[in-house]
């Protein structure tokens, strides 16, 4: 084996060596982008097959987890991708907010004073309580607690359960 083909293997093996992590850093992430655009494609798809067409996403605590509003009163909550339907109707909603001075407010529980309405403003830097209790008697069940974070998520929950309650859907 002369010099010349030693250098050139060198270069390859060097090359290789120098590239290899730059092209699997690029393939990870592509192949993640896509298949996050698929999925969402597909979800976007089962919602439009089973009539959610005006709908509102609620974002929880995790990333993976949150709330799809229909305007009809249907609802999804999405965990870890699994798609669980249900409807407002089938229960007793309260929507928590802390405020300044660390007091919880349901505020859906009667008309909004100015006061408690700034409670609704400052909650961007807090999480408020999305509480679902089943209407069953049949069968006590304890509550579910639902972390809503976001200013957006916080408004939009808070617009959507408002209409819930003019319509008649909630009490």
């Amino acid at each position: 084996m002369n010099y010349r083909k030693i250098n050139q293997k060198l270069f390859l093996l060097l090359l290789y060596i120098i590239t290899a992590p730059f092209i699997i850093t690029l393939i990870i992430p592509i192949t993640i982008h896509i298949m996050m655009k698929t999925r969402k494609k597909e979800l976007k798809r089962t919602l439009l097959l089973n009539g959610f067409n005006n709908y509102r996403e609620i974002e929880t605590n995790s990333l993976r987890n949150y709330f799809i509003f229909n305007e009809d009163g249907r609802f999804i909550e999405v965990l870890n991708g699994a798609l669980k339907f249900d409807d407002i109707r089938n229960y007793n909603v309260e929507l928590i907010i802390p405020d300044n001075s660390n007091q919880s407010i349901n505020i859906l529980a009667g008309y909004i004073v100015a006061g408690k309405l700034g409670a609704l403003a400052g909650s961007v830097t807090k999480s408020c309580y999305l509480i679902l209790r089943e209407k069953d008697f049949q069968s006590f069940k304890d509550p579910v607690k639902h972390v809503i974070y976001g200013e957006k998520s916080i408004e939009t929950l808070y617009n959507l359960l408002v209409f819930f309650q003019e319509k008649g859907y909630i009490e």
